[in-house]
C-alpha cells in the first residue's frame, strides 16, 4: 500500500517479499515507512500492486523511480526515468 503525505513524501507498507515497497529490503512493513530514495522529490500520487510501486512525481529536474519484481529475471529491480 502507498500513502502520500501533505508534505508530498511517499510512504509504503504491506507485503514486501519482492522488494516492491522501495526500502531496499525484501520484507513486510506493518506501519507506513518513508521511501528514502524519493527524499526531496515532490510526490503527487502513487500506485501499487502485488509486485510494484509506481510513484508519480512532479519534476523540474532529476528523476523518479519505479520498483518492481522482474517477471523474467530474479530479484527486485529499480527503474529510474530522467
Amino acid at each position: 500500500m502507498t500513502a502520500v503525505s501533505t508534505a508530498e513524501d511517499l510512504f509504503t507498507f504491506g507485503l514486501g517479499t519482492y522488494g516492491q515497497l522501495a526500502h531496499g529490503v525484501q520484507q513486510a512493513e506493518h506501519v507506513p515507512r518513508l521511501v528514502d530514495a524519493l527524499a526531496g522529490k515532490k510526490v503527487v500520487g502513487a500506485m501499487a500492486g502485488g509486485v510494484h510501486t509506481a510513484p508519480q512525481c512532479e519534476l523540474t529536474r532529476g528523476s523518479c523511480s519505479l520498483w518492481a519484481w522482474r517477471i523474467w529475471g530474479v530479484g527486485p529491480r529499480r527503474r529510474t526515468r530522467e
